[in-house]
């Protein structure tokens, strides 16, 4: 798949990935990091894809995958998440 193709592919798509972010992410920087991270990962594994199921269907497993990764990661990690929201609140008020 060429880079043209390529980007032909997710901005026909751009609607699964966006609704999985949207559905796994709460915070507007966090559904921008995850969907970056999504088409990333899409990008590196182009190669993999076999064409044994839709274009769709592929992006909508690597994109749900992600996001349940980073999901998992959140949550073994809620110290992290709780002193970003401490920075964020921070920063809000000065």
């Amino acid at each position: 798949m060429k880079e043209q193709d390529f980007i032909e592919t997710i901005e026909a798509n751009n609607r699964i990935i966006h609704n999985i972010c949207r559905l796994y992410c709460e915070d507007k920087d966090d559904r921008m990091d995850l969907y970056q991270e999504i088409v990333t990962q899409l990008w590196r594994t182009k190669h993999a894809f076999r064409g044994e199921s839709k274009v769709s269907t592929w992006i909508y497993r690597v994109a749900l995958n992600l996001a349940i990764s980073d999901l998992r990661k959140k949550k073994r990690n809620p110290e992290k998440c709780h002193a970003a929201m401490e920075l964020t609140d921070i920063n809000a008020k000065t």
